[in-house]
């Protein structure tokens, strides 16, 4: 096709003012136009990128002897409320009800989805193992969508999904589905970062990410160099010095204005690291409050692991209301 019929074409000069200096070129270059926050449109031009890095995906799927399939987005709510994760998720699932009043979600994650499938066209155990995946779109309810395209509302993603007879044989499997991406960025002449990352809310007891080195980024990467470990800031484990002194019995202080760990530390002129915090998370069923030094953040993804069950994130609302 000529350029001059090509539909979309590409701006002079970038008519962005976003910090994303990305997403500017992008939308410059003629591959994308915005529809609305966290909602963007793809070009031809963005389409043909985006089928180049489809085909580029399905061949290392099929290497893994995967086969694709696609479920719908949209899904009934009652597979969400038997796997437990409708209340984990919260408001990032957007639910409706059809004419009929039947109760649906827009898939954020297609684990219900996929098990569902498996369920109704599962034939014998002696299928086992067996890889799925599929390019589809996912939405989420991001409360502040940013960085364009990497945290948008609604997305493309392609997700695999295996099935085996034993833990033993989904750890041999891993690794190769590990490897494959890792292949996939290394076609695409993306240096990344293999990093041990939360489970967040679709479970399971490890997940790593795959990130590269960003200047607008907002993860921060723990790693070391002689062992090869590598996790997210939030989740790294490590050695670090502990004080060692008398617990003071409790009292019952009055501390007006003191709204924050900081004035509360200035208000008795104590270092933050003698007063401890309580910072109140949803569970399940409930909500757990946990206390810790007040120089140190709560991390989910190890108050999840003590617990045995997903945290998805502070709840300040309800205790408000109580």
């Amino acid at each position: 096709m000529k350029y001059s019929k090509l539909f979309g074409k590409s701006y002079k000069f970038p008519t962005s003012k976003k910090k994303d200096k990305a997403w500017a070129l992008l939308v410059q270059g003629g591959y994308f136009r915005a529809l609305g926050k966290g909602l963007y449109s793809f070009l031809p031009l963005g389409m043909r990128v985006y089928n180049k890095l489809k085909k580029v995906i399905r061949l290392e799927m099929n290497t893994l002897d995967g086969e694709e399939v696609l479920v719908p987005i949209v899904n009934p709510y009652d597979l969400w409320k038997t796997s437990g994760r409708s209340e984990l998720i919260d408001q990032e699932m957007l639910r409706f009800e059809d004419r009929t009043g039947k109760n649906y979600v827009l898939s954020p994650t297609h684990e219900e989805a996929f098990v569902e499938l498996v369920r109704t066209a599962f034939n014998s155990y002696k299928d086992f193992p067996f890889f799925l995946y599929q390019f589809q779109t996912k939405f989420r309810d991001e409360e502040r969508p940013r960085a364009s395209l990497l945290r948008s509302k609604e997305f493309i993603m392609n997700d695999g999904y295996s099935f085996h007879k034993s833990y033993t044989d989904l750890n041999n499997f891993f690794p190769r589905v590990h490897a494959a991406y890792n292949h996939i960025f290394s076609l695409c002449n993306i240096d990344v970062i293999s990093a041990e990352s939360s489970v967040g809310f679709m479970g399971g007891s490890k997940a790593y990410e795959f990130l590269t080195p960003f200047e607008q980024g907002k993860d921060i990467v723990i790693s070391c160099p002689k062992c090869a470990y590598s996790a997210k800031k939030k989740l790294a484990v490590g050695v670090k010095e502990y004080y060692q002194e008398d617990i003071v019995f409790m009292t019952k202080l009055a501390t007006p204005g003191t709204v924050t760990m900081d004035k509360l530390a200035q208000f008795f002129d104590l270092p933050k690291h003698k007063l401890g915090k309580c910072m109140v998370f949803k569970k399940e069923k409930g909500l757990i409050m946990a206390v810790v030094r007040a120089d140190y953040d709560v991390s989910l993804h190890k108050l999840s692991e003590i617990l045995g069950e997903n945290i998805t994130k502070k709840q300040l609302e309800k205790i408000l209301k109580l």
